[in-house]
């Protein structure tokens, strides 16, 4: 396993994420208009549709997010 992690501490560490729905998933297909001069990835828009159902903060190290107005707070790191 990569950085020390066994079967065991892996299996304990995932089942605690929560299951992508078909409406996050919606979420993420509508912010690509939104998103696309940004360049980012379907798995950057799927984080960000996660955040807006859950009304969370994102916290992110990429810079370019923080030109994003999509309804959710993003702080970014360093």
């Amino acid at each position: 396993m990569r950085a020390g992690y066994d079967a065991e501490d892996a299996v304990s560490i995932t089942s605690a994420i929560e299951p992508y729905t078909a409406e996050q998933a919606k979420i993420a297909g509508t912010l690509i208009a939104q998103t696309q001069d940004q360049g980012l990835s379907p798995g950057d828009r799927s984080c960000l549709a996660v955040a807006i159902m859950l009304n969370a903060t994102v916290y992110t190290t990429d810079r370019i997010w923080q030109n994003l107005q999509i309804g959710v707070k993003i702080h970014i790191l360093r």
